[in-house]
């Protein structure tokens, strides 16, 4: 149960500390805690909120999980090689359907995004007609929407994107083609910014239980109500991710 008391609202100290408190996971073992002693670690401020603005407060992290950040932290952020952006906002002049017309794409949206998989998309929409196209407003997308009808394409090359859902426990990401399938913003897309590297090594590396991991505890902006750990992951959440350093090569 992660809980933070603020009182006696006054200036921080230069030498303010913080306790960790561990071991609290319902109100019956918040109760006891006034009985029976609880696990408790006392560190300086500046090491529990770490180096990286982008971080949270780490009410769920132990001490060992600072001593890996702090590690990570020497890494480059991923916004160093990646950018993130949201999917197609569809708005008011464009909505989605179940029923495939000519000029009607298929969109993905992020209940269809897995790791490693997507499912085949359910949904249909006039891309060119959205709000904010997102990556499809690029100058190759939208030539080939001017060639092709979406129906009858058949696409001879590709275009990769990493594509993840926004609201969920942890990072899912899925490899998509953006000449076959376009996405809503309840997904976020991510590329690197040199075309050279692979899209799939993107995809594993988001995928990989330490940036799930980095995420869930150090970047994990609030937990939902009624039970549920889910959260809203935004752009901003997977460039902060720590990034380790590779060619092309090791990619």
């Amino acid at each position: 149960v992660p809980v933070i008391i603020e009182y006696g609202r006054r200036d921080r100290r230069q030498a303010h500390d913080v306790a960790l408190v561990h071991g609290l996971r319902s109100r019956d073992d918040i109760s006891r805690a006034g009985e029976e002693p609880v696990p408790v670690a006392s560190l300086p401020w500046c090491r529990f909120v770490g180096e990286r603005p982008a971080d949270t407060w780490p009410l769920e992290a132990t001490l060992a999980d600072l001593d890996v950040r702090d590690w990570l932290s020497k890494h480059q952020p991923l916004e160093t090689h990646a950018v993130a952006r949201f999917g197609v906002k569809l708005g008011a002049r464009c909505s989605a359907s179940d029923r495939q017309r000519e000029s009607c794409a298929p969109v993905l949206t992020g209940a269809d995004v897995f790791p490693f998989f997507h499912e085949s998309s359910r949904r249909f929409a006039t891309v060119a007609d959205a709000a904010d196209q997102s990556l499809w407003r690029d100058a190759t997308w939208n030539h080939l929407m001017q060639r092709f009808h979406w129906a009858q394409f058949e696409a001879r090359e590709t275009y990769l994107a990493t594509a993840c859902a926004k609201i969920n426990i942890t990072i899912n990401a899925a490899l998509i083609d953006a000449t076959r399938v376009a996405c809503q913003d309840t997904t976020l897309l991510v590329q690197w910014k040199d075309e050279r590297h692979p899209a799939g090594a993107l995809t594993t590396l988001l995928n990989s239980a330490l940036m799930r991991w980095y995420a869930f505890v150090f970047l994990r902006a609030g937990v939902a109500g009624g039970g549920r750990r889910d959260y809203t992951i935004c752009p901003r959440t997977l460039t902060a991710l720590p990034c380790p350093n590779f060619d092309i090569a090791d990619a």
